[in-house]
Protein backbone atom coordinates (compact mmCIF):
# COMPACT_ATOMS: atom_id res chain seq x y z
CA UNK A 1 0.00 0.00 0.00
CA UNK A 2 1.28 3.44 -0.60
CA UNK A 3 0.13 6.22 1.92
CA UNK A 4 -0.03 10.19 0.76
CA UNK A 5 0.70 12.75 3.44
CA UNK A 6 -1.50 15.55 2.67
CA UNK A 7 0.89 17.99 3.93
CA UNK A 8 3.78 17.12 2.08
CA UNK A 9 3.13 14.74 -0.66
CA UNK A 10 5.73 12.80 0.13
CA UNK A 11 4.91 9.29 -0.54
CA UNK A 12 5.72 6.32 1.80
CA UNK A 13 5.91 2.75 1.27
CA UNK A 14 5.04 -0.17 3.44
CA UNK A 15 7.60 -2.16 3.54
CA UNK A 16 6.53 -6.51 2.87
CA UNK A 17 6.27 -8.06 6.44
CA UNK A 18 9.64 -9.76 7.77
CA UNK A 19 9.83 -12.91 9.59
CA UNK A 20 9.36 -16.17 9.29
CA UNK A 21 7.59 -17.95 5.89
CA UNK A 22 5.90 -21.65 5.67
CA UNK A 23 7.94 -24.00 3.57
CA UNK A 24 7.38 -27.22 1.96
CA UNK A 25 6.34 -29.94 4.34
CA UNK A 26 4.49 -27.38 6.46
CA UNK A 27 7.46 -25.93 8.48
CA UNK A 28 8.62 -22.99 9.23
CA UNK A 29 11.48 -21.73 7.77
CA UNK A 30 13.38 -18.37 9.00
CA UNK A 31 14.11 -15.73 6.50
CA UNK A 32 17.53 -13.78 7.95
CA UNK A 33 16.98 -9.74 6.69
CA UNK A 34 20.55 -8.13 6.57
CA UNK A 35 20.13 -4.68 7.75
CA UNK A 36 23.04 -2.53 6.63
CA UNK A 37 24.77 -1.49 9.30
CA UNK A 38 25.52 2.23 8.28
CA UNK A 39 28.78 4.53 10.35
CA UNK A 40 29.13 7.87 9.64
CA UNK A 41 32.70 9.19 10.37
CA UNK A 42 34.67 12.21 8.86
CA UNK A 43 36.50 11.99 5.90
CA UNK A 44 40.22 10.66 6.22
CA UNK A 45 42.93 11.58 3.13
CA UNK A 46 41.98 7.49 2.14
CA UNK A 47 39.12 8.21 1.30
CA UNK A 48 39.93 10.44 -2.01
CA UNK A 49 39.29 8.28 -4.57
CA UNK A 50 36.27 6.54 -3.39
CA UNK A 51 34.41 10.07 -2.62
CA UNK A 52 35.64 11.80 -6.25
CA UNK A 53 34.09 7.74 -7.63
CA UNK A 54 31.02 8.78 -5.66
CA UNK A 55 30.79 12.79 -7.00
CA UNK A 56 31.67 11.03 -10.22
CA UNK A 57 28.91 8.52 -10.13
CA UNK A 58 26.02 10.94 -9.33
CA UNK A 59 27.13 13.78 -11.87
CA UNK A 60 26.92 11.41 -14.49
CA UNK A 61 23.36 10.97 -13.82
CA UNK A 62 23.46 14.36 -15.28
CA UNK A 63 20.07 15.55 -13.64
CA UNK A 64 19.60 19.26 -13.19
CA UNK A 65 17.81 17.61 -9.92
CA UNK A 66 20.68 16.76 -7.90
CA UNK A 67 22.32 20.39 -8.00
CA UNK A 68 25.30 18.54 -9.07
CA UNK A 69 25.05 20.08 -12.86
CA UNK A 70 27.16 23.21 -11.69
CA UNK A 71 29.74 21.56 -9.54
CA UNK A 72 32.89 20.46 -11.98
CA UNK A 73 35.53 18.02 -10.81
CA UNK A 74 38.46 20.79 -9.90
CA UNK A 75 35.51 22.62 -7.87
CA UNK A 76 34.22 19.77 -5.64
CA UNK A 77 37.90 18.67 -5.14
CA UNK A 78 38.52 22.42 -3.81
CA UNK A 79 35.92 21.83 -1.83
CA UNK A 80 37.03 19.39 -0.32
CA UNK A 81 40.16 20.74 1.31
CA UNK A 82 38.10 23.35 2.21
CA UNK A 83 35.35 22.10 3.66
CA UNK A 84 33.80 19.66 6.35
CA UNK A 85 33.23 15.81 5.17
CA UNK A 86 31.57 13.55 6.59
CA UNK A 87 30.66 9.99 4.37
CA UNK A 88 29.04 6.46 5.56
CA UNK A 89 30.23 3.76 4.87
CA UNK A 90 30.77 0.18 5.85
CA UNK A 91 33.27 -0.94 2.89
CA UNK A 92 33.05 1.66 1.16
CA UNK A 93 31.83 5.39 1.16
CA UNK A 94 28.42 4.91 0.06
CA UNK A 95 27.48 9.16 0.61
CA UNK A 96 28.51 12.46 2.03
CA UNK A 97 27.86 15.76 2.95
CA UNK A 98 30.23 18.39 2.41
CA UNK A 99 29.23 21.37 4.76
CA UNK A 100 31.19 24.86 6.33
CA UNK A 101 31.10 25.90 10.03
CA UNK A 102 29.67 29.34 10.04
CA UNK A 103 29.08 31.55 13.55
CA UNK A 104 25.45 30.11 13.89
CA UNK A 105 26.25 26.71 12.62
CA UNK A 106 26.58 25.17 9.48
CA UNK A 107 25.99 25.11 5.59
CA UNK A 108 25.62 22.33 3.35
CA UNK A 109 27.05 22.87 0.47
CA UNK A 110 27.04 19.24 -1.50
CA UNK A 111 25.75 16.39 -0.39
CA UNK A 112 25.33 12.89 -2.34
CA UNK A 113 24.40 9.20 -2.04
CA UNK A 114 26.08 6.66 -4.58
CA UNK A 115 23.26 6.01 -6.91
CA UNK A 116 23.73 2.30 -6.36
CA UNK A 117 22.93 2.91 -2.39
CA UNK A 118 19.67 5.30 -2.79
CA UNK A 119 16.99 4.64 -0.78
CA UNK A 120 18.73 2.82 1.78
CA UNK A 121 19.26 5.34 4.98
CA UNK A 122 22.58 6.76 3.69
CA UNK A 123 21.71 10.44 4.05
CA UNK A 124 19.39 10.12 6.65
CA UNK A 125 22.18 8.58 9.02
CA UNK A 126 24.70 11.23 7.67
CA UNK A 127 22.48 14.41 8.47
CA UNK A 128 21.02 13.17 11.63
CA UNK A 129 24.76 12.77 12.51
CA UNK A 130 25.23 16.61 11.44
CA UNK A 131 22.16 17.53 13.51
CA UNK A 132 24.02 15.74 16.41
CA UNK A 133 26.78 17.87 16.00
CA UNK A 134 24.95 21.00 15.88
CA UNK A 135 25.23 23.49 19.55
CA UNK A 136 21.80 24.58 20.67
CA UNK A 137 20.25 27.75 19.15
CA UNK A 138 22.50 27.10 16.33
CA UNK A 139 21.24 26.11 12.39
CA UNK A 140 22.27 23.85 9.22
CA UNK A 141 21.29 25.58 5.65
CA UNK A 142 21.10 24.02 2.50
CA UNK A 143 19.67 24.54 -1.04
CA UNK A 144 17.67 22.06 -3.00
CA UNK A 145 16.14 21.91 -6.26
CA UNK A 146 12.15 23.08 -6.24
CA UNK A 147 11.24 19.76 -8.29
CA UNK A 148 13.74 17.40 -6.28
CA UNK A 149 10.58 15.91 -4.06
CA UNK A 150 12.56 12.64 -2.60
CA UNK A 151 15.14 14.93 -1.62
CA UNK A 152 12.61 17.51 -0.25
CA UNK A 153 10.58 14.75 1.70
CA UNK A 154 13.87 13.66 3.36
CA UNK A 155 14.66 17.54 4.73
CA UNK A 156 11.42 18.02 5.72
CA UNK A 157 11.32 14.36 7.60
CA UNK A 158 14.17 15.66 9.24
CA UNK A 159 12.88 18.63 10.13
CA UNK A 160 14.13 21.18 8.21
CA UNK A 161 11.76 24.00 6.83
CA UNK A 162 11.83 26.02 3.97
CA UNK A 163 12.77 29.72 4.41
CA UNK A 164 13.24 30.85 0.92
CA UNK A 165 13.43 30.90 -2.24
CA UNK A 166 15.94 32.35 -5.05
CA UNK A 167 13.61 32.56 -8.29
CA UNK A 168 14.95 31.02 -11.60
CA UNK A 169 17.88 29.60 -9.88
CA UNK A 170 18.83 26.52 -11.96
CA UNK A 171 20.04 26.60 -15.24
CA UNK A 172 16.20 24.90 -16.45
CA UNK A 173 14.59 27.79 -14.91
CA UNK A 174 13.48 26.48 -11.69
CA UNK A 175 13.68 27.95 -8.42
CA UNK A 176 16.25 27.63 -5.26
CA UNK A 177 14.86 26.56 -1.72
CA UNK A 178 16.06 27.84 0.96
CA UNK A 179 16.15 25.37 3.72
CA UNK A 180 17.31 25.74 7.88
CA UNK A 181 17.00 23.35 10.40
CA UNK A 182 17.21 24.61 14.15
CA UNK A 183 18.38 22.61 17.21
Amino acid sequence: HNLRTASNHCWRRSRPTRGFVTGSNSFKKNIAFVRLQLMIRMLNPNDSAAILSVFRSIKSLNSQLTGFASWSESKFLDELKMAHVMVCDDDRVKGFVLYRTIPDGYEITLLGTDPRFQKQGVMVKILTGIQNLLNKDHVIWLEVHEKNHAARCLYEKLGFKTTGRRPRYYSDGADCLNLEYKS
